[in-house]
C-alpha cells in the first residue's frame, strides 16, 4: 500500500509516493532543504526545570552499529492531488486511487531510500538490476509502469477507521477519543528535518484533516510530560543527545532520514489526527542513539513509540531490550523493508 508524501523543494511543491508504514492508533492507544526552519515556537515546556533520562548508557557491543531509515518511494515525482478532500476530508474515502505511469527510464531506479532530490537529479548510484538497497537488503517495491496512491481519506476506509470530520465539526469526548484524542505517539527517527512542521500543515491543508499546533520542546522542564491536550493535535519537536536527554542544539540535516520524518509525522496524524506527535530526533542514526531516543521516549510518558528504521541483527541485539520497558509505553517497528531479512528493532 502506498500513499502521498507532501515534501518541499527550494521551487516548488512536490509529492512523493512512499510505502505506508504508520501505526493505527484509535481510541487507546522529506525532502526539503538544509536552509529551511521549523515553523514552532520554542515555548518551554510547563513542568519544572530539568529535561534528563536516566540509564541511557551505550552498550559497549553495539558501537559502531548504524540503523537505516525504512521508506521506499515509487521512482517518479506525483502529480499534485486535486482539493477534493481540502473541501470535504471524506471526498475521496470510496473513490479508486490516483494512478500515474512511471516513465520507463525511471523505472529501474532502486526504491529504498530515493528522495525529491535524488529523483530531481535524474541519477541513482543503485538499480534494481541488482535488487538491493544500500546495505545489501532486498529493496521492495512495485517497478511496473504504473504506481498507485492512496489519500488519508482511503486509507482511513481501508481499515475501517471513523471518518474525518468536517471542519467546525464539534465533537462528543467518544468520537474526540476515536481521532486520538488524550493519546501522545513518539516517532523517534535520526537527523533533522527543518521543514516538518510546514510539512505537515501543507498535507493537512490539502487532505482537510484537523490542524496541528507545534513548538519544539526546550530544555528546562522535568519529565514526564503533561497529559496530551484531548481537543486538537500538536506536534512536539525534541532534540535528543546520544545519552537519551534532551538538548536545545537541532541534529544535523540528512534528506533521507528527513524523507523518513515527514512521512511518519504526516501518517501518524492521518491515522490518530487528535493524537499529540512528539517526533524525538536523535543526533545520529547509530543504534546506540536511536536507543537512547526510545528511552527519552520512556521518560516522557504513556504512548505508543513508532520507530520507522532497522538495522541488521547481531549478538548486541540483546544488551538493547531495556529500550522497550517503559511502563504504559507500546513499541512498533517496520517491517518488511528488508524483505525477508531480520532486522532490529
Amino acid at each position: 500500500m502506498s500513499n502521498h508524501l507532501f515534501t518541499p523543494t527550494p521551487r516548488a511543491p512536490v509529492w512523493l509516493l512512499t510505502s505506508l508504514a504508520s501505526a493505527l492508533l484509535v481510541a487507546c492507544g522529506g525532502g526539503g532543504d538544509s536552509g529551511g526552519a521549523l515553523a514552532e515556537s520554542a515555548a518551554q515546556d510547563a513542568l519544572g526545570t530539568t529535561l534528563v533520562a536516566t540509564d541511557n548508557a551505550a552498550p559497549d557491543a553495539a558501537l559502531g552499529i548504524e540503523a537505516q531509515a525504512s521508506f521506499h518511494s515509487a521512482p517518479v515525482l506525483l502529480e499534485a492531488p486535486d482539493d477534493r478532500d481540502a473541501l470535504d476530508p471524506g471526498a475521496t474515502a470510496q473513490q479508486p486511487p490516483r494512478q500515474q505511469t512511471v516513465p520507463p527510464a525511471q523505472a529501474g531506479l532502486a526504491t529504498r531510500q530515493l528522495t525529491v532530490q535524488a529523483l530531481q537529479s535524474g541519477s541513482r548510484m543503485h538499480t534494481l538490476s541488482a535488487p538491493t538497497g544500500a546495505d545489501g537488503q532486498a529493496a521492495p517495491m512495485a517497478t511496473g509502469a504504473v504506481v498507485a496512491t492512496y489519500s488519508p481519506a482511503q486509507i482511513r476506509a481501508a481499515y475501517g477507521l471513523p471518518a474525518l470530520p468536517a471542519a467546525g465539526t464539534v465533537l462528543s469526548a467518544t468520537q474526540a477519543a476515536q481521532l486520538g484524542a488524550g493519546q501522545t505517539i513518539y516517532i523517534v527517527n535520526a537527523q533533522h528535518n527543518p521543514n516538518v512542521a510546514a510539512e505537515l500543515s501543507a498535507f493537512n491543508q490539502k487532505f482537510g484533516l484537523p490542524t496541528c499546533t507545534s513548538r519544539t520542546l526546550a530544555t528546562g522542564g522535568t519529565l514526564p510530560l503533561a497529559a496530551a491536550g484531548k481537543t486538537a493535535c500538536e506536534l512536539v519537536v525534541a532534540y535528543s543527545t546520544a545519552t537519551g536527554t534532551t538538548t536545545n542544539t537541532a541534529p544535523g540535516y540528512n534528506a533521507g532520514w528527513a524523507t523518513e520524518i515527514a512521512l511518519d509525522v504526516q501518517w501518524a496524524h492521518a491515522t490518530a489526527p487528535l493524537a499529540r506527535i512528539v517526533l524525538i530526533e536523535a543526533p545520529d542514526a547509530s543504534v546506540n542513539s536511536l536507543a537512547a531516543a526510545v528511552k527519552l521516549a520512556n521518560a516522557m510518558g504513556p504512548g505508543v513509540v513508532s520507530m520507522s528504521f532497522g538495522a541488521a541483527e547481531g549478538t548486541w541485539t540483546a544488551s538493547m531490550e531495556t529500550a522497550f520497558a517503559g511502563a504504559g509505553i507500546s513499541y512498533l517497528a517496520a517491517t518488511g523493508a528488508s524483505g525477508a531479512a531480520v532486522s532490529w528493532p
